[in-house]
C-alpha cells in the first residue's frame, strides 16, 4: 500500500519529479538493454570468445587457459545447449546479466537524495560504453560486473536496515 503525505505532496515517499526520473531511467535501461542485445547479435566473435568456445568444446590447448572463466564457460555451455551455437546464444548469459546490473544500479540510485546525482550516477553506471561492451560479449566481465554491483546494493540495503534497527548508542 502506498503511503501518502499530503503536506509534502509525496506518494510512497518519492516526489513526483523523482518518480518521473526513476521511470525514465527504467525506460532508458530497457532501451540500452535492447542495444546490448542487438550488438551481441551483430558483432563477430572476438579472439577471447573463440578461446572460450574452444574451452566449452574441450580443446586441450584452451581448457587450462586463463580464458576459462568457469561461470561464464558453464553458462555458455548451457546456453549453447538450449539455443544453439550462434554468437547471440553464447552471449546470452552476459546479455541477461545486464538486466541484473541495471536493476542493481537503479536500486542503488534510489538511495541517492539529490536528483542531479541520480542522473549523473545513472549515466556513469549504465550509459558507460566500456561496460556495455562487456555485456555484449561472451566473456566473464559482464557477469562479474553484474554480481559486483548487486553485491554492493545488498551491502548498502543491509547496512541501512541494520542501522534503522539500532541506535548509535547500541553500536558503541
Amino acid at each position: 500500500m502506498m503511503r501518502s503525505d499530503s503536506a509534502s505532496g509525496t506518494v510512497g515517499g518519492m516526489h513526483g519529479t523523482n518518480r518521473l526520473v526513476v521511470r525514465s531511467m527504467i525506460i532508458m535501461l530497457l532501451a540500452i538493454w535492447v542495444y546490448v542485445l542487438i550488438r551481441a547479435s551483430n558483432v563477430a566473435f572476438t579472439n577471447d570468445e573463440a578461446i572460450s568456445y574452444g574451452v566449452i568444446h574441450g580443446v586441450p590447448t584452451f581448457v587450462d587457459s586463463a580464458n576459462n572463466q568457469w561461470l561464464n564457460t558453464w553458462l555458455m555451455r548451457v546456453s549453447q545447449y538450449a539455443f544453439g551455437q550462434s554468437e547471440l546464444a553464447l552471449r546470452l548469459p552476459n546479455v541477461a546479466a545486464f538486466g541484473l546490473y541495471g536493476a542493481a544500479a537503479i536500486a542503488l540510485l534510489f538511495e541517492v537524495r539529490h536528483l542531479e546525482a541520480k542522473v549523473i550516477g545513472f549515466a556513469l553506471l549504465v550509459i558507460n560504453p566500456f561496460l556495455l561492451e562487456f555485456f555484449g560479449l561472451a566473456r566473464g566481465y559482464g557477469l562479474s560486473s553484474a554480481f559486483l554491483i548487486a553485491a554492493v546494493a545488498c551491502i548498502v540495503f543491509t547496512w541501512r536496515v541494520a542501522s534503522a534497527r539500532r541506535s548509535w548508542a547500541d553500536l558503541s
